[in-house]
């Protein structure tokens, strides 16, 4: 990514997600695998060859993709702060590079490196996208600013992505997300969103919301 930054554009960190991933990801993974092929070789010791060999196939292509394509996807993805913006890098085309101004971010949601593989990095200035049924299913994804896990979908993400990155797969969830907020607000400050009325503001220099003024808890 150093080919694309601007000449005064210095860099305050850069890392990739974690390649680690839990026993039980793993062991899912295998159990999902096994199911058509024990169905498979069921099948083919009953004589119904035809689909015997189908279910064998499904769980071949299962093992491929869960500990061959998924893996070598996730190794794609690269992570950059600048002292001007914010860079994810999920392919290894040019293309594949989609960035935000810091200054247009107003939350950062973190998470820790036992997730595997890397389920999202959302385009910040999408050329293409194209909507489906499915991202309107909701999932919970912990954020750490808030210190609780919201109900999101996936589609809220999308149309949030210019000013609530996402990042997956931190070694240390905590350090990026003071750097990143440092290098946004300044250091030394601990920007909060009131539960109330939403608004952010600055937990150092205000003891209640500015806005609507309640007192967070």
């Amino acid at each position: 990514m150093d080919n694309i930054l601007d000449p005064n554009e210095e860099i305050l960190w850069r890392g990739a997600p974690e390649k680690k991933k839990p026993a039980s990801k793993g062991l899912s993974g295998v159990f999902i695998a096994i199911f058509p092929l024990l169905w498979g070789l069921i099948f083919a010791y009953m004589g119904i060859h035809f689909l015997g060999i189908i279910l064998i196939s499904v769980g071949i292509v299962l093992i491929i993709y869960y500990y061959g394509w998924r893996s070598k996807y996730s190794q794609q993805i690269e992570y950059m702060i600048t002292n001007q913006r914010l860079l994810i890098k999920s392919g290894k085309a040019k293309e594949d590079v989609w960035f935000t101004k810091l200054d247009k971010i107003c939350d950062v949601i973190v998470k820790n490196g036992d997730l595997f593989p890397i389920t999202a990095t959302y385009p910040y200035e999408p050329k293409r996208y194209s909507v489906t049924e499915a991202m309107y299913n909701s999932k919970k994804v912990y954020n750490i600013a808030e210190r609780k896990y919201d109900e999101i979908t996936e589609i809220d993400l999308y149309r949030n992505n210019q000013t609530r990155p996402k990042l997956e797969g931190l070694a240390e969830p905590y350090a990026i997300q003071k750097l990143l907020k440092e290098a946004i607000f300044g250091a030394g400050t601990n920007y909060v969103t009131c539960k109330y009325c939403k608004f952010r503001y600055d937990l150092n220099k205000e003891e209640k919301c500015p806005y609507c003024g309640e007192i967070q808890t």
